[in-house]
């Protein structure tokens, strides 16, 4: 309820709420509880968020690592795995435009089109949903690409994305 306060008033001391709440549940849940599953992608959500709403470099930082780990612990084509996997996308597509680094920017493309593909597939596949959020990343991230490398390709593969991105 507070994340969900927190995205209609901005209230930043809800989302800190939210994190220290998660934090606190996270340390409480033991490694195999699938609790800790679902709170992993709740956890990377907030902290970008609040990166979102601060520019506090750190909760960047940990918003990644955080999503990571979810990831990592979800089953392919589970839904939260595909939104948090599409997270983790934005937020190194975020650390970029802070930080310049271009690894972190392809690295943002890699895991933009992983997601996309991921979610067109389950959407395929069982009628998922697919809002083409990812993809709307994806062409994002590609057309910073372009702009730093002049190179036609990635403009082209941006305009495709975000065309894709409409009919999802």
């Amino acid at each position: 309820a507070l994340f969900d306060r927190h995205e209609l008033t901005g209230d930043v001391a809800d989302i800190n709420q939210t994190i220290a709440l998660g934090r606190q549940l996270l340390a409480e849940a033991p490694e195999s509880d699938y609790g800790r599953a679902v709170l992993l992608p709740l956890l990377g959500f907030a902290l970008r968020d609040r990166f979102e709403a601060t520019d506090l470099a750190e909760d960047l930082d940990e918003a990644i690592s955080i999503s990571r780990q979810a990831v990592a612990s979800l089953p392919d084509g589970h839904p939260v795995r595909l939104e948090t996997l599409a997270n983790v996308g934005r937020a190194l597509r975020a650390r970029f435009d802070l930080s310049g680094r271009e690894a972190d920017l392809d690295e943002a493309l890699t895991i933009l089109r992983k997601a996309a593909d991921d979610t067109a597939a389950a959407a395929a596949k069982d009628g998922s949903p697919d809002d083409g959020a990812a993809l709307e990343s994806l062409a994002s991230a590609l057309l910073v690409k372009h702009e730093l490398s002049g190179d036609i390709g990635p403009l082209l593969t941006a305009i495709a994305a975000g065309r894709q991105s409409l009919v999802a």
